[in-house]
């Protein structure tokens, strides 16, 4: 009978072995990722993209003020004021397409954030094609300076202005193709199994399988008896 019971509990323990779930990890859950290299790289890519994101808006602001510049500069004296009415047409002309295409470059940039554009690839690669364009143009219509005869600080602005629209058109053309990814959420405890309640079902499954039942002898009592 000992031995009988002995050879239960050992086959009843290797059922078990074959049965229970092995514990989960946190690791055998996690969705799968990018490597590290991988990672690591993505991850610089966008901070570039922010970055010259950044500086487009400056330079879409530098544009904006030189267009403020040449309506303020006849008033201040540091530009010579229009002497007929084709040369204030060009005036104005001159003052407001600065400012547009400055706010253009700026609303272009924020629009570049919107998930609908920095993670679809082809409205990505249309933005940053666009900027690049326009920015190269911006470049060589700035570096002149906004004022005719304005000071030497006016002319600086306008080549600084020029160079850094030049750096952030080539910088964007670079960049065209490297939209973002949107990340994956992590799934939560809730949806994890629970290593304990797999052993207890597994156990239960197995004291079913293995209990003899009520009132039947065992092999060495049948034994006996015969």
């Amino acid at each position: 009978r000992h031995s009988a019971q002995a050879s239960l509990r050992s086959g009843s323990a290797d059922a078990r072995r074959s049965l229970v779930v092995p514990p989960t990890s946190a690791a055998a859950h996690r969705p799968c990722t990018m490597p590290e290299a991988g990672t690591k790289c993505a991850q610089r890519v966008r901070c570039a993209n922010g970055f010259f994101t950044f500086l487009g808006a400056i330079v879409g602001l530098l544009v904006t003020a030189q267009g403020v510049l040449v309506f303020v500069g006849v008033a201040l004296g540091h530009d010579d004021a229009p002497d007929d009415f084709w040369q204030g047409c060009r005036w104005v002309a001159h003052g407001s397409l600065c400012v547009g295409i400055g706010l253009v470059c700026c609303a272009l940039e924020i629009k570049s954030c919107l998930p609908q554009v920095k993670f679809h690839l082809g409205w990505f690669f249309a933005n940053r094609i666009g900027l690049a364009l326009l920015y190269l143009w911006v470049g060589c219509y700035a570096a002149g300076g906004a004022l005719r005869n304005g000071p030497e600080w006016a002319v600086r602005l306008g080549h600084a202005t020029g160079i850094l629209a030049w750096v952030v058109g080539l910088s964007h053309i670079v960049l065209a193709g490297c939209a973002e990814r949107p990340q994956k959420e992590e799934p939560t405890v809730e949806d994890k199994p629970v290593a304990e309640s797999n052993d207890v079902e597994a156990d239960a499954q197995v004291e079913q399988q293995q209990a003899p039942a009520a009132g039947s002898p065992t092999g060495e009592e049948a034994q006996t008896m015969a």
